[in-house]
This record gives structure tokens, sequence and C-alpha cells, in this order.
């Protein structure tokens, strides 16, 4: 105990944050003001949880728990992980401060699921950085509590961010990384001997006016930002647990007119659930978003609540449209996936390099979450090659022809087009 607090102490003189993070975890630390924090969090009617799935049980808070309480539930969680069961608390002390002073960050989110957040956080990271996710983690632990509060809020907000060194007093690149934004980008470091440096961690805003940087280089940044962009926005609204406005209320609607709805394989059904929850009731909407989080890939969630939401437009578009038997979203998925790739091959898109090599439509080719081309994941909603297009026509053809609810698989193993 004398050595581990000898340890700390000098971690905490030299600014080692993952170390510090890792000792205070080993001695059991709690953040100040944890329950205060859950407490905030609560009263705006948002739940969090802990832990993640098969790697651990997920814990949902639903109601204030004392520190300790809440504390020990923290470090039962993440066992051994002592770094994760700290920086846990602290990402909670932060979230309720962003909700205090930024509340329209967290809207359309009920459930606040702080290990996938930290998950996306470290993914963030290692896109960056081009390191492995191991790394990435590591690297994650390693910013200071001011870094780390402000890659929260620009993952929560969505903002993009770049690389950047760090010097130290002898103008030496550290091993030590920095998160400002970019209105503070400083001009582009160099080492003594002439060469760039290298990329070090550094958020920035969306404004590139005042960046001094060669043409080149900046027209393969801005490309580098655009390819991938949609995929990163599914995968933080998925992390997120956020959803378009009415979401609930309009899935609550598509149950009314059928059987259930079937998501990666697990039901959801229409009875009892709209007999005995309202539309608009936060019953109903934690239920559905349960089963939602079942799904271990954010960005294949996401695609299922648009997916939904086109399947609420048509309904309302079409009163006369009868909704047989289940809708099996996966199915629906599945066949714009398809569409998507016959209309690639034909225009000798991007998923030729993947998904459509050969001159053949192979799905799951690429590797991508649950057999969708990764190309798909990452298109716009609107446009010729929007996901909506797919969408939709996917939806008006299941809609036709929805199975009987005997016929529709219900256990909780996926399907044999799931890539995991």
């Amino acid at each position: 105990g004398r050595y581990a607090g000898c340890v700390f102490l000098q971690a905490g003189n030299l600014q080692h944050w993952s170390l510090i993070r890792h000792m205070a975890g080993l001695r059991m630390k709690r953040v100040d003001e944890l329950a205060e924090a859950a407490a905030d969090l609560l009263v705006q009617q948002k739940q969090f949880s802990f832990g993640l799935e098969p790697i651990s049980e997920e814990i949902t808070i639903r109601s204030p728990l004392p520190s300790e309480e809440l504390k020990q539930c923290i470090y039962k969680v993440y066992g051994q992980d002592f770094s994760a069961a700290v920086l846990a608390q602290e990402l909670l002390v932060y979230l309720a401060m962003f909700i205090r002073s930024e509340p329209a960050l967290f809207n359309s989110m009920l459930r606040l699921r702080i290990s996938l957040i930290m998950r996306v956080m470290a993914s963030e990271l290692a896109r960056k950085t081009g390191c492995a996710a191991h790394d990435a983690s590591d690297q994650l632990i390693n910013l200071t509590p001011f870094e780390m509060k402000d890659l929260l809020h620009f993952i929560l907000s969505g903002k993009e961010f770049l690389i950047e060194d760090v010097l130290g007093e002898d103008g030496h690149v550290t091993e030590r990384r920095s998160v400002v934004a970019k209105s503070h980008r400083r001009q582009p470091l160099h080492r003594p001997d002439g060469e760039q440096s290298l990329g070090s961690l550094t958020v920035h805003l969306d404004d590139l006016d005042d960046i001094d940087l060669d043409e080149d280089a900046e027209d393969d940044n801005d490309q580098q930002l655009r390819h991938g962009e949609w995929l990163r926005r599914r995968q933080l609204d998925g992390a997120l647990n956020r959803v378009p406005v009415d979401f609930y209320s309009k899935v609550w609607h598509i149950l009314n007119q059928c059987d259930g709805i079937v998501l990666g394989r697990h039901h959801f059904p229409s009875q009892p659930t709209t007999s005995e929850m309202t539309a608009g009731e936060l019953k109903f909407a934690l239920e559905l978003e349960s089963t939602l989080n079942k799904i271990p890939q954010p960005e294949y969630r996401q695609l299922v609540v648009e997916a939904l939401m086109i399947l609420s437009i048509v309904t309302t578009c079409d009163p006369n449209q009868i909704l047989q038997g289940y809708l099996n979203m996966d199915e629906i998925l599945q066949e714009a996936n398809n569409a998507f790739l016959q209309e690639q091959l034909a225009a000798d898109g991007d998923a030729t390099q993947c998904c459509c090599a050969n001159k053949t439509i192979q799905s799951g080719l690429c590797g991508a979450a649950y057999g969708i081309c990764v190309h798909l994941y990452d298109c716009a909603p609107s446009g010729r090659f929007g996901t909506m297009s797919y969408l939709s026509r996917a939806v008006t053809q299941r809609c036709r022809h929805s199975p009987r609810s005997e016929d529709v698989a219900t256990d909780d193993s996926p399907p044999d087009c799931v890539s995991q």
C-alpha cells in the first residue's frame, strides 16, 4: 500500500496520466462528485451504463446511488482493468458537466453507454493516428483530464479532428498527446534535422481558413476526411444511441400495424407491447432502445434506425399499405445492400474493389459489419447513390412479402451473412 501510494504521488508529479489512472484504480479511488454527476444525468432522464457485452456484463443505472455504491458497481464491471474503471468515472463527471452547460448535445439520447463511448473515443484516435486499437487505447488513457474532456466533447458534437505534435522543453517531440481546437492550431512542427515531425493527438474544428498547409497535402487531407465521413457519423450516432426526432413514436405506429419487428435476429413483438405502452411512453422507448443495443456494431444499428424511419414514411404516405406478419429489418438491409452492389458493379464504383471484385457480387467480402458493404455504410442518406434510395426500394418490396410469425427465426445467434 505504501509503495503504491509513492508510485501514485510520483506519477502525479511527472503528470504521467496513464500511470496516474492505473494506480488510482489499483487503490480503488473514487472521483469527486461521482454521485452528484450521476444525479445530474438521471434528473435529465438520461440513464447510463457501464460494461459492454460480451466482454463484461452491462449494468444500467436507472436511479440515484450513493457514491460508494456507484464506485463498487463500476469496479465490479471493469474487474482488473483499473484504468478503465477510473476513466469511466471521469467520463461520467464530464458528461454531467456537458448536460448542465449544453443539454442540446444529448437530444434524442435516452441511455449513455459509457463503455461504448470509451471504445469510440479510442477508435477515433486509431483512425487519425493509423495505429492499432490497443495502441489507441493506451493513447486515450494517457490524455490529460482537460484533453479527455475536449475529446469527449468533440465526440458528442461530431466535430472532426486532426493530428499534431507536442514539443518538450528541450524542443524535441514528446510522446504525450495534446487536444486543442483547430482555431488554436499551431504551425506544422519540424524536427531539428528538417524532417516533418510525427503526428500526435490534436482535436480541431472544421475551420480551414486559417491553416497554412501545402495545397496538395491539404487536398489529400480533405479527400481523406470526406472518405469515411458517413461511416464515422453512423458509428458515432450508433454508439451514442442518437436517433431522429419522434423515432420511437413512429416505430410504435409501425408495430401497431404488424406482428412485430426482427432486429439482428432479436424479436421485438407488437403484443403485448403496443397494448401495454403508448407511443410517447418512456418505457416503450427504453424497451426498443434495449433491443437495438443488442446489435453490437453501432454503424449497423444506425442503418437499422434509418430503415425504420423509411418504413415509417412509406406507411404514412400510403395508409392502405398492409404490413403482415413480422418485418425482418436484417433482410431489408440485405436487399438494400444487394441493390447497392448491383449498381456499383454497373457503374464501376468503389465497391468493385471489395464486394464486387472480379465482376461478381460477394456480399461481406470487405469484412464490414453484418455482411453490408463498407461503402454502403459510407454513403450519404440522400442522392442517387444514397442509402435512402436503396432502403426505400427494399422496404417497399418487403412490405409486400412480410412473412408469417411462425416463419421468423428469433434466436440470439447472428444470421449466416453476419460478419462478426
